[in-house]
C-alpha cells in the first residue's frame, strides 16, 4: 500500500474515532493455533472455535489513538524529507 494511502486511512480511522473497540486476546487460535490476521469473524475458520473479544478500556483506546496519530505525523515527516531530498538530487 502506497504511504499517502496508508497516512489517509490512518488519519481517517482516527478523524471517526473508529479505532479497534476489542483488543485481539492472541495471534493464534487457541485451539488449532490457526493464525487470526486478516480474519473478521468471531470463530476460526480451521476448528471452529469461537473467539471472545476483550473491550478495550478508555485508557488503552487513548493510548492507540495517541499511537496512531504519531504514526501519521512520523509518515508525513518521512514524506518531506524524502520530497527534500529529490529536490536537492534534482537541483544538482
Amino acid at each position: 500500500m502506497p504511504i499517502y494511502l496508508a497516512e489517509e486511512v490512518i488519519a481517517d480511522r482516527v478523524a471517526r474515532n473508529t479505532l479497534p473497540e476489542f483488543e485481539d486476546q492472541a495471534s493464534h487460535c487457541p485451539a488449532c493455533h490457526y493464525p487470526r490476521q486478516g480474519l473478521n469473524r468471531d470463530d476460526c475458520p480451521e476448528c471452529g472455535t469461537a473467539f471472545t473479544p476483550v473491550p478495550l478500556s478508555p485508557d488503552e483506546r487513548q493510548r492507540l489513538r495517541g499511537k496512531a496519530i504519531r504514526l501519521v505525523v512520523v509518515i508525513v515527516a518521512i514524506q518531506i524529507l524524502v520530497s527534500l531530498i529529490l529536490l536537492v538530487v534534482i537541483a544538482l
